[in-house]
C-alpha cells in the first residue's frame, strides 16, 4: 500500500506493507512534525518535537514521550548493561 500526504502530496510505502497498488492519505513525517510543533505552541510549550539531540526535561509536554522515545530507550538499556 501505497501513502500519500493530505498535506504536501508526498508519496512513500513502508517497508513492511506490500505493493499493491492501493493508496491510503496519511500525513508524511515532515508535516507530522510542522503539526506536532504548532500545537506545542499553542500549549505553551517549545515547539522542539523532533529535533531533540538528548532526553530533555519538559515532560510536562504531551509530545515528550513519542519525541524522546529514542532517548528513552537509549537510557533503559544503558541501565541494563549496568546492572
Amino acid at each position: 500500500m501505497r501513502h500519500v500526504c493530505i498535506k504536501c502530496g508526498h508519496l512513500w510505502s513502508i517497508w513492511y506493507e506490500e505493493e499493491d497498488g492501493e493508496v491510503t492519505s496519511d500525513l508524511c513525517e515532515d508535516c507530522l512534525k510542522f503539526w506536532i510543533r504548532g500545537k506545542q505552541k499553542t500549549e505553551g510549550n517549545h515547539d522542539c518535537y523532533g529535533r531533540a539531540v538528548e532526553l530533555c526535561s519538559r515532560n510536562k509536554c504531551k509530545w515528550f514521550q513519542m519525541c524522546c522515545e529514542e532517548f528513552l530507550i537509549e537510557g533503559m538499556l544503558k541501565e541494563r548493561n549496568n546492572e
